[in-house]
């Protein structure tokens, strides 16, 4: 299909190549003085040949490769090849007439053709000029003006999704056009003809190429964008009330004999890196976030950048994400990319310059140039050509890239990397890891441009014990009635060495001890007898689960480690139903109140069987579509685990015996997950803003097919149920489709070829 832009403007250049031809074998069209000499004459007909041919291509559709043409569409092709074949046999003339260079003393073209052609072929050219522009009325013209506003419009949605910084720019051309054909309209009224000024049909042309751009622009930031490219920044908690304020301060940090100032003139100074490091838990992640957010940030970095623009960029490396882009230099790269084109389109054409031109001429179509189709290298060469770019159009850019620890790769594939992004002096990087070895020898030889969480954090896990105590009513109340009350707060802060998640553990044990009626004796004894490390503590509190919920345990957590993507909190409610439970539920929406309860259910069981090692959260990283969705509830509250840490310890050997062993015989994680996703596509709403390709139902679909094909067919018994679950899948998508009064087919089931093997843990 031809896009209405595109149209539009092929038709303004149609019109303008008539209007032009039709005037050059007019009488009007005055050539050159008679005295003139041979080579004026020959330059001049070389212009003429020039211009018609730039016109006549102009004219032509921009693509053969145009498939599915409606008839409208057909026509501009049509005339387009008219205009084409016109201009052929007067590019003949021309030649002809400059071959014959000695006839002198024509005052107008149509002199010089009279001299090659008989007036009856003049005539024939000129109706065949009339017929186009008889084919190319008003009407048409009119009937793409609709098309155009809706183009337009969408234009500025996109725009908005991708958060490119063309807002402005889109407005203005919308507003433009619209003048525009307001000016037409007002020309048709007063001379009652079915044609337009050439002028007004020009600057169609040159607004309708310019929506082209912002749209080329567009289809290369989907290019590089991809989904979960937001989701580890969106669900890592934000700091709390009042902690990391000496990252900026420039007092001396008690007890550490450093300057709390030292990040702050880093980002003032020329120097290109910094390092956060700390223990598993510190509160790395947390900090990057918090620093990434804050005001001073950009205003210190701003001195840095003087007269230029400032623009600070993010990548958040995830080693527990399902898919392979947040975890690797590929997702690095393009995320990168994403945001620095996103804030200066203007540098696209300049970073991907084949794609570009791919998509501005319109030679191949979005569909066929897929995100997968961009290699690392040809990455790595487009943030060159951006880099060279810097200095001359006054940008300078911070990045902060947090978890290097987490990339999938190893420690000496990912430094280098590093290092080549901060090779420009337009470009700083604020990097964090844990304290591996390699890291250390890459960037901890500095002392003033690195920091250790633990070294630094005491106040905050203070303040945080502290808050979060004395908001509890029993405590206050013990600390009234007690005669003597120990410092609980300095308890936890001696024994955590640093590690905040160790400290929230610590707290919501000490909750669950309140709520109990705890002492504040016993109080200060489970403070004494609770494990000093993660790992122990995460084994403790797998030795006190209730024999009862050991199953239950079992199957959440392995589903939560299998599952491609991370699942919605009422996929869980699903699992803990019975193996027959999603084929016999009938296709039909859920109610909004049994919605919400079964959610609170879920919760407080989640609790109960997981003990705080899952947490649920609000994927504020979803889609800004279908988040503004009235049942988004049923998809954007998802489970996940509280922190890297948890999966790895449930990853280890141990643990996986565990678990198995905990669990139902025959169990088959990703069995269950199809059981659970098709159940909740049953009962999801059947609307057709839930079914879109990036809607959240077909969201579920794509992640069943991936668990689909994680089951093996030499497990005969779980093999066979899943056929049945994949008939029954097809024939609900087709159901609520229809329901919501879609045509066509439901999306292709075909996933022993479209999902890759998924590999357990």
């Amino acid at each position: 299909m031809m896009d209405p832009l595109t149209a539009l403007a092929l038709a303004s250049n149609i019109v303008q190549f008539v209007d032009f031809t039709s005037k050059l074998i007019s009488t009007t069209h005055s050539l050159y003085a008679s005295t003139s000499g041979a080579k004026a004459e020959h330059l001049e007909l070389e212009l003429l040949a020039n211009t018609l041919r730039s016109l006549a291509d102009d004219a032509a559709p921009p693509s053969q490769r145009i498939k599915n043409v409606s008839s409208e569409e057909s026509t501009f092709i049509e005339l387009g090849d008219m205009c084409r074949r016109v201009s052929d046999e007067l590019l003949t003339v021309l030649q002809s007439l400059r071959v014959k260079g000695s006839h002198r003393g024509w005052t107008s073209f149509i002199q010089a053709l009279r001299s090659e052609w008989k007036q009856k072929e003049i005539s024939a050219l000129q109706a065949r000029l009339d017929r186009i522009g008889d084919i190319l009325n008003a009407k048409i013209l009119k009937n793409l003006q609709i098309k155009v506003y809706l183009e337009l419009k969408d234009l500025n949605k996109q725009n908005t999704r991708l958060q490119a910084a063309r807002a402005h720019d889109i407005e203005v051309l919308a507003s433009d056009i619209q003048a525009k054909f307001e000016e037409m309209g007002q020309e048709f009224e007063k001379i009652h003809e079915q044609t337009t000024t050439t002028e007004s049909l020009k600057q169609l042309s040159l607004a309708a190429k310019q929506g082209r751009t912002y749209s080329a622009e567009q289809q290369i930031l989907d290019l590089l964008h991809f989904e979960g490219m937001e989701n580890r920044h969106a669900n890592i908690r934000p700091a709390h009330d009042k902690t990391f304020p000496w990252i900026f301060e420039s007092s001396t940090t008690p007890g550490s004999g450093r300057s709390g100032s030292e990040f702050v003139e880093w980002m003032v100074s020329e120097d290109n890196l910094y390092w956060i490091s700390g223990k598993p838990g510190s509160g790395k992640s947390t900090l990057m976030k918090y620093v990434w957010n804050h005001d001073l940030t950009r205003m210190n970095l701003q001195k840095w950048a003087g007269g230029s623009q400032m623009v600070v960029c993010k990548f958040f490396f995830w080693t527990a994400s399902r898919a392979e882009l947040p975890k690797s230099q590929e997702g690095l790269i393009r995320s990168i990319l994403y945001q620095m084109l996103r804030q200066f389109p203007d540098l696209i054409p300049h970073a991907l310059p084949s794609e570009w031109h791919a998509y501005i001429l319109r030679d191949l179509a979005p569909s066929r140039l897929r995100n997968d189709d961009l290699q690392l290298s040809e990455l790595l060469v487009a943030f060159e050509r951006i880099s060279s770019q810097l200095v001359t159009k006054n940008i300078k850019f911070c990045f902060f890239i947090d978890g290097l620890d987490e990339y999938s790769g190893k420690p000496n594939e990912i430094i280098p990397l590093i290092e080549a992004l901060g090779s420009s002096p337009n470009i700083k990087t604020c990097v964090s890891s844990r304290p591996w070895n390699e890291f250390e020898k890459a960037y901890g030889q500095s002392r003033s441009r690195k920091l250790y969480m633990e070294e630094f954090n005491r106040p905050d896990i203070e303040r945080y014990v502290r808050d979060t105590l004395e908001k509890d009513p029993t405590y206050q109340e013990l600390q009234e009635m007690e005669d003597t009350t120990p410092d609980l707060v300095k308890d936890v802060v001696d024994a955590s060495s640093g590690v905040f998640l160790w400290v929230y553990l610590v707290v919501q044990s000490l909750l669950d001890g309140l709520s109990n009626e705890d002492s504040i004796a016993n109080l200060q004894r489970r403070i004494r007898q609770l494990p000093k490390t993660l790992k122990e503590f995460f084994r403790s509190i797998f030795n006190h689960i209730d024999e009862f919920y050991m199953e239950q345990t079992a199957h959440v957590f392995l589903v939560t480690l299998r599952a491609n993507q991370t699942l919605p909190l009422l996929s869980y409610w699903f699992i803990e139903q019975e193996d027959d439970f999603a084929i016999k539920l009938e296709v039909q929406p859920l109610s909004m109140q049994k919605t919400n309860f079964r959610l609170k259910q879920m919760r407080k069981r989640l609790n109960a069987c997981c003990k705080g090692l899952l947490e649920v959260q609000f994927d504020e990283a979803s889609d800004n579509e279908n988040a503004s969705l009235s049942s988004s509830v049923l998809f954007q509250w998802k489970v996940d685990f509280l922190h890297r840490t948890v999966r790895d310890f449930l990853i280890e050997k141990e643990m996986q015996d565990l678990l198995t062993g905990w669990a139902k015989s025959g169990f088959s994680a990703d069995l269950m997950i199809c059981q659970a996703l098709l159940a909740q596509i049953k009962t999801s709403p059947q609307e057709a803003e839930y079914l879109h390709p990036d809607g959240p139902v077909e969201k579920l679909r794509s992640i069943s097919c991936c668990h689909f094909r994680g089951i093996e067919p030499a497990d005969e018994q779980n093999w066979t149920r899943s056929l049945t679950l994949v008939d029954a899948l097809k024939e609900t998508m087709q159901r609520i489709r229809a329901a919501a009064g879609l045509s066509g087919e439901t999306p292709a089931m075909k996933f022993l070829t479209t999902c890759p093997q998924e590999k357990s843990p």
